[in-house]
This record gives structure tokens, C-alpha cells and sequence, in this order.
């Protein structure tokens, strides 16, 4: 038989007997069903285990963050092009982008744009850093931690600048600045006039006294010689220096901004209005620690207070000051009555870590 008859007898076979056919059709039916079994028992058991939701989960938030970190490159591109000409205004950008609720402390300082975005219910804090070029989540720092409530709590910067009598490293938390992205802290004592950073400012020591300092040109003269950060860098470690500053005294201002905020002053209190008040939650109950420091053991009765290194004032003969009363006041540059109270600040990314004992928080440097 040749080659064309077999083939046309196959094809006669196929027409007369189609029950053949469908046979083979069902087994592959059957064979398909099959699989298809195996492969959805292979994929419940991943699912169960996690794999390729866990996988899933792990791609989303991986593109988030690159997603957040392109637009905060973006978004800071943009804002150094408005600097010549139109400003933008990032915080509404973002909420645009991320939607209103998932957008908190935004800011731009130092050719870094941060802010808190909430990804995946949770709320992590991003940074674009234009001088690496590098974007993506930071770690928490002493500026998500700290809140009015922490306003008096001491931090440890590693240097004992007072003496024995100090407690912990005398430095208190002051102010949490979110919009600058610094934490302020104030000394928890007057400065020694035997610190040599005092000589060194050349601010004139009165020698009966432990802390009285006085500058005898102009109230200018005084204010540069208390913001004179070379000279006020020695009180705190040396690896702190190129992140952290250091003056002789905190403003007026800043005083307030912290005061209005721990005690929910409303209306809140402005120097403009009148310097006659206290700095303190209730003049009946004493001073507040806060704002002024510990009882300045061995000076002498005529201590009024310490410098603000604000430079306005009504005269140009007077200086504001915080007396040991816990009231702003003022008094004239030429006098030697009044204290150093220096004030640091730190980046909010600082590393922290803090624990508390007997009611009194220490913050501590992470290692």
C-alpha cells in the first residue's frame, strides 16, 4: 500500500468512527484538569507560606520609596529653580502627590528636603540630601522623639562642663524648631567665669563672682561676643562640633516659642507687647527650671539673671535679660550683674536614645 492510500484510509477512519476522536479529546481533558490541580495546590502553598504575597509586599514598598525619593528629588529641583523666580511651596506638593493626611513636618534646610509620609498606613520620615545626591527613609532622630512634654528633660553630650556638682551633663531640652530641624538645648546652670570659653569671648568677668559678666563697648558689642559660635564650641565634645552650635545665650524669642508651647499660652506671649512678665507656669509656685537654670550655689546675691542675645530692645542701652525671679526683663549692657546661659543646637536626625529614673528623662548620643 503507498503512502496516499494510508492517508486517505486514515481520513476515511476518522470520518466513519468520530468516537475515536473524542476519546483522545476527553483523556487530554481530563489530563489538563490535572495539572491545573497540581499547579493550584503549588500556589495555595506559597500563598500560605508567604512567598509571593510576602514577595509582593516587599516590591511595594520597595517602589514607594523609590517612588518618594524621585519625587523629593524632583520636588527640590523644582525649589531651588523658584528661588529665582516663582516660590514653591513643597508641603503642598507633596500633599498633592501623597494626599493631605500623609503628609507631616516638611522641610527644606541645608540642601536637604525631608519630610514624614505615610506608606503603608505608617508614617516614616524621607530625606533627598542634594549634596549626595542620595534620597530614601531615615532613621528616626532626637527631633521625631521630642515634644513639649520633654521640654526640661536633660541630654548628655559626653562633656562634663560645669563640675562635680552637675547634674548628668547640665544640658536641658529647650525647643524642638520641626521647620529650622533643630532641638535646642539650654545649660541647666550658669557658666563658671573660670571656663575658659568666657575669657576667650571676651566678655569682662567681675572677680568677687562666679558667673557675673558684663561687655562695656555697645549692646552690639555684647550680642556678637554671646553669638560668637568659635568661642562657645569648646563646652560641648569635639565630634559634635561640625554638626552641632553652640552660642552664649538663647533669644528671647526662642524662650517664648518654648513657653507658649509647654504651657499652651493663648494668646501667646510676644516681646513687643511687654518684657514685665514671668517665664514660668505659675509665679506662686516658683520658678520654672526650664527656663532658668539650678540655684547658683556660691555666687553672690547681685546675680540678676543671664543674657539674651536678642538684639532688639526699646533703648539702645538696655539688653534683655531673664532674672533669677523667672522675669523677662532688661538691663544695660555695661552692667556685670547678670550670667552666661549658653544654648546648643542639634540636628533633628541626631541620634538618640533615652531612659528615665525617678521621674527625670536623661537623652543620651546613640553609640
Amino acid at each position: 500500500m503507498n503512502k496516499k492510500s494510508t492517508l486517505r484510509s486514515v481520513a476515511n477512519d476518522y470520518l466513519t468512527h468520530p468516537k475515536s476522536t473524542k476519546a483522545i479529546t476527553l483523556v487530554a481533558l481530563i489530563i489538563t484538569i490535572i495539572v491545573l490541580l497540581i499547579l493550584a495546590m503549588v500556589s495555595i502553598r506559597l500563598v500560605m507560606n508567604g512567598g509571593i504575597i510576602g514577595r509582593a509586599e516587599k516590591g511595594k514598598v520597595a517602589y514607594s520609596d523609590e517612588e518618594i525619593g524621585e519625587q523629593l528629588k524632583l520636588l527640590y529641583a523644582e525649589y531651588q529653580m523658584g528661588q529665582y523666580q516663582t516660590p514653591v511651596d513643597i508641603q503642598s506638593r507633596l500633599q498633592k502627590i501623597f494626599g493631605n493626611d500623609n503628609i507631616q513636618d516638611v522641610s527644606v534646610l541645608d540642601g536637604k528636603i525631608s519630610a514624614k509620609i505615610k506608606v503603608n498606613g505608617e508614617f516614616k520620615k524621607y530625606e533627598y540630601d542634594a549634596s549626595t545626591g542620595k534620597s530614601g527613609e531615615k532613621q528616626p532622630g532626637i527631633g521625631d522623639f521630642i515634644t513639649k512634654d520633654n521640654y526640661g528633660d536633660y541630654i548628655d553630650l559626653g562633656q562634663n562642663i560645669i563640675g562635680s556638682s552637675s547634674t548628668t551633663d547640665d544640658w536641658r531640652i529647650l525647643y524642638n524648631d520641626k521647620i529650622a530641624g533643630k532641638v535646642y538645648a539650654i545649660l541647666a546652670d550658669y557658666l563658671p567665669n573660670s571656663n575658659p570659653a568666657v575669657a576667650e569671648s571676651g566678655l569682662v568677668t567681675i572677680d568677687e563672682g562666679r558667673s557675673d559678666v558684663k561687655s562695656s563697648t555697645s549692646r552690639q558689642d555684647l550680642i556678637d561676643k554671646l553669638n560668637n559660635i568659635t568661642v562657645w564650641q569648646s563646652l560641648i565634645p569635639e565630634k559634635l562640633r561640625s554638626t552641632c552650635q553652640v552660642r552664649g545665650a538663647t533669644t528671647g524669642e526662642m524662650i517664648l516659642s518654648s513657653y507658649n508651647e509647654k504651657y499652651n499660652v493663648n494668646p501667646p506671649k510676644k516681646l513687643t507687647e511687654s518684657v514685665y512678665f514671668y517665664v514660668n507656669n505659675d509665679s506662686s509656685k516658683g520658678i520654672d527650671s526650664l527656663y532658668m537654670p539650678h540655684p547658683n550655689t556660691g555666687a553672690p546675691a547681685w546675680c540678676l539673671g543671664y543674657w539674651l542675645s536678642t538684639n532688639y530692645y526699646y533703648d539702645d542701652d538696655y539688653v534683655f535679660i531673664i532674672r533669677s525671679t523667672g522675669k523677662l526683663s532688661n538691663r544695660k549692657y555695661s552692667d556685670g550683674s547678670c550670667s552666661i546661659c549658653p544654648v546648643v543646637s542639634l540636628p533633628s536626625d541626631l541620634q538618640v536614645t533615652s531612659t528615665t529614673s525617678n521621674g527625670v528623662t536623661v537623652w543620651s548620643l546613640a553609640q
